[in-house]
């Protein structure tokens, strides 16, 4: 299978950074091809310009890129922490830039009349992976990624693990939660 891996933490020694490079390492050795991608590191331009939202597709060679490896991707996983009870925003200037219409969606039908949206990423697999302080009943992230953002662009298999009590878990805690991760990922490999 062909993971795409997109990480959004400013800190290389986090605990979404080390997450990510645990999953990283693991698919790599189980045989799966894998493209990794730290936003940070990467010093992505998360800002959506009017002249790109215009358009269908973008002229910045990252965003292509980015495009090309989604479409080619079997799995999508999706590493942040909670900020403010959202994303960061270099991850939704990701989301912005790169899951848009041309890309992940398209509507059909003639100018000026009601249009039909087509999902373009049915049949892919996602995985989100967000590290929380935040108590479980008011967290609305896991509806955003599920509903609005990846069932709208046709991804119906998607599992959110949400680690809560990130800062004081411990190593045992820390563990477990890295083995549900494990354990959601390799049932498609």
């Amino acid at each position: 299978m062909k993971y795409l891996i997109i990480l959004a933490h400013p800190d290389s020694k986090s605990l979404n950074s080390n997450i990510a490079n645990k999953v990283k390492q693991h698919l790599l050795n189980t045989g799966n091809i894998v493209v990794f991608h730290d936003l940070y590191e990467d010093n992505f331009n998360p800002i959506l310009s009017s002249d790109e939202i215009k358009r269908k597709f973008s002229f910045d060679e990252s965003i292509q890129r980015y495009s090309i490896e989604l479409a080619e991707a079997d799995h999508i996983i999706f590493i942040h922490p909670d900020w403010w009870g959202q994303m960061p925003a270099i991850m939704k200037g990701w989301l912005d830039r790169v899951f848009r219409q041309g890309t992940a969606f398209e509507y059909d039908g003639p100018d000026f009349e009601d249009k039909e949206k087509i999902a373009l990423l049915t049949g892919k697999i996602a995985t989100v992976i967000i590290t929380t302080d935040r108590d479980p009943e008011i967290m609305l992230i896991e509806n955003i990624w599920k509903k609005d953002i990846l069932s709208y662009c046709g991804i119906d298999d998607a599992g959110i693990l949400i680690h809560f009590s990130a800062r004081n878990a411990g190593i045992k805690e820390r563990g477990m939660f890295l083995q549900r991760v494990i354990a959601r990922i390799s049932r498609t490999d």
